[in-house]
């Protein structure tokens, strides 16, 4: 488990860059509200990952999760994907027990995502 979501980033970093990806970190501090935390790139294939840390365990199968978007995340996500569907905008949470990775393709009411919408 990480201390915090800058190891989580961190490590994300250096299994794609072992594998040759290009990685860049992406620093919007009040710029841009929304941007995802990491790009990732190799062969033409990119990814946006926004990047999530609780420190709890897991939902249960079959559970919703609340994800901690902050305001203007998860509008960010959808427009890019209306824009680039080519390019996925996935949200990478970090619990004790497990990563559940959501994609943002759509606005998550209450910031709810059932257990149809996120792969374990």
């Amino acid at each position: 488990m990480y201390k915090s979501e800058n190891e989580l980033r961190k490590a994300i970093e250096q299994v794609f860059a072992d594998c040759g990806w290009f990685t860049q970190k992406i620093e919007s501090s009040g710029i841009n509200t929304g941007i995802p935390d990491l790009f990732i790139n190799k062969n033409g294939l990119s990814v946006w990952l926004e990047l999530k840390l609780e420190k709890c365990k897991g939902p249960s199968q079959g559970t919703s999760i609340k994800v901690n978007w902050r305001p203007g995340q998860q509008d960010w996500h959808k427009l890019y994907f209306l824009s680039n569907p080519i390019v996925p905008v996935l949200t990478v949470i970090q619990y004790l027990d497990c990563i559940i990775i959501v994609k943002g393709t759509k606005l998550y009411k209450g910031r709810t995502v059932t257990a149809k919408e996120y792969d374990r």
